[in-house]
This record gives C-alpha cells, sequence and structure tokens, in this order.
C-alpha cells in the first residue's frame, strides 16, 4: 500500500484505495442519522424519490432473471426502504438491514416492508436466500469483505450477490484523482476497482459473471446542490444557490453516466 492523497492509501496492484481510519458500528449509525438523508449528503431523500425508484427500477429488470416467486431476498444499506417496497411482491421473502434507525422506521411504517437495524454480520437466516443485493453499500463500511464473505456463506448454491459502487479505475477517477466526486471520507471508505472486486469475491466462492456501468438517475436540484457544495465560492457557487430555490427543479429527473459507477453480479460457485 502507498499514500494516496493525505487520507487515503492506494494497492499499485490491483488499485483498491481506502480510508484506514474507517468508522466503527457506533461512529456508523452516527454518520447515517437523519441529517443524512435530509440536509448532508440528500437534500431530501424521500422527496427525491422518484428519481431514486427510477434507479431501483432499472436495477430490478437487470437481476430479473435471477429470481423468481419463491426467491428469498436480503439487501444491504437499505435505507427507506424504496428497493425493498420493488421487489416485495415478487419473492417469497425479503429482509433489509441498514443502521439508520430513522430511515428503517420509516420503511416499516410507511411502506411495510421488512427492514432492521440488527447486524447482519450476526444473523442467521432461517429461509433459502437466492440473492443478496447491496445498492452503493460497500464502499460505506469499515470491513466490506467482512460483509461479502457473509452474504456468499448465507447464499443457496446458485444464489446471487448483486451490487453497485464506485469504480475508481474508470476514466473520470483516474483524470480526477482525488478530486473525484466520490472520494468523501469518512462516509466512503473503500474505492475499488473490478479487479479488486472481482478478487474478494472469488476468496469467498464468487465468480463475476457480468459488470457494467449504467446510468444513474439523479434530481436536478440534488445534482445542482453537490456541484456548488464542492464549489462554494465564487460566481458560479452564488448563481447555482439562486437557481437551486427554484421548487421545479424538485420535478427534474435525469440520467447521468459517468462510467465511474459499476454494477457487478456475482453467483455462488462453491
Amino acid at each position: 500500500m502507498v499514500q494516496f492523497g493525505p487520507m487515503l492509501l492506494k494497492c499499485n496492484a490491483c488499485g483498491l484505495a481506502y480510508y484506514p481510519e474507517a468508522p466503527d458500528a457506533e461512529a456508523l449509525a452516527e454518520l447515517y442519522g437523519e441529517q443524512y438523508f435530509h440536509g448532508e449528503e440528500y437534500h431530501d431523500y424521500v422527496a427525491q424519490r422518484p428519481a431514486l425508484d427510477a434507479n431501483f427500477r432499472r436495477r430490478l429488470q437487470s437481476v430479473q432473471a435471477f429470481l423468481g416467486p419463491s426467491a428469498g431476498v436480503v439487501e444491504l444499506g437499505c435505507a427507506y426502504g424504496f428497493f425493498l417496497a420493488m421487489v416485495a411482491d415478487r419473492v417469497a421473502w425479503h429482509v433489509g438491514f441498514d443502521v439508520s434507525r430513522t430511515a428503517v422506521e420509516y420503511a416499516r411504517r410507511e411502506l411495510g416492508v421488512n427492514a432492521t437495524t440488527d447486524s447482519f454480520l450476526d444473523w442467521e437466516p432461517s429461509q433459502p436466500v437466492s440473492m443478496v443485493v447491496m445498492w452503493d453499500f460497500v464502499e460505506h463500511v469499515g470491513n466490506p469483505e467482512a460483509f461479502l464473505a457473509k452474504a456468499a456463506s448465507i447464499l443457496d448454491p446458485g444464489g446471487h450477490i448483486v451490487l453497485t459502487t464506485g469504480d475508481i479505475a474508470a476514466l473520470i477517477p483516474r483524470i480526477r484523482g482525488l478530486r473525484w466526486r466520490m472520494i468523501h471520507p469518512p462516509t466512503h471508505v473503500y474505492y475499488f476497482t473490478i479487479a479488486s472486486l472481482s478478487s474478494v469475491l472469488e476468496r469467498h466462492g464468487m465468480r463475476v459473471v457480468r459488470v457494467r456501468h449504467p446510468a444513474v438517475w439523479r434530481n436536478a436540484r440534488a445534482m445542482l446542490e453537490q456541484v456548488v457544495h464542492s464549489r462554494p465560492d465564487g460566481p458560479v457557487a452564488k448563481i447555482g444557490r439562486s437557481v437551486a430555490q427554484s421548487r421545479v427543479l424538485d420535478r427534474i429527473d435525469l440520467p447521468l453516466n459517468l462510467w465511474d459507477v459499476m454494477e457487478v453480479v456475482a453467483q455462488k460457485v462453491r
């Protein structure tokens, strides 16, 4: 490992980068409190549901062939339960895990899905598991291999792990370096390449069967606020803040593809 900027370490062999001062479970719960979803990372996670649902619909379509009415689905980092709500009626059973109590309470109360703040690493399923889903999850935890290993261990033979995360070997991260929009520890701790992620999965009996870099749907206001936040000074920021006040932007959702987010599907082979 070599130093990569002031806060990260990077492997010259596989390209994996990580933040060595990863938060523990208690710190994670604090990081992903209500403010994370309403004011910090997201302007308003619930208000942005149309854009988030657009992503989840496409992700569900991409993995639908691996699911059936008898399937059991586990989601890690389920947040407010939007994906679980989509998949619940298509499978035999589901459960979602998240450290945010506020998000889980909303998912259970408003959407009626099975979500919990219990520890996934301590959980043992009582029914067969067909798929473990990790949408934008593995970059947030201090020991992603532990979660991938656990997921692989509970899967039925032939079952799948499906995940999305940033691809630090993509063109934009290579051009932007430490200014890449996804580098913001401590909320993003690990920065994978296809090679480094495949290596971890293979160590635990998984074989990568598909990798793609899909577009991500974003709310127009959220995108503008992210730009302003990254460049808080100067005339561009001032104009951006003014435009961001328009409620019209809340109703505009757009696909954005910088080819730096990867969707990986891996199948259990042993």
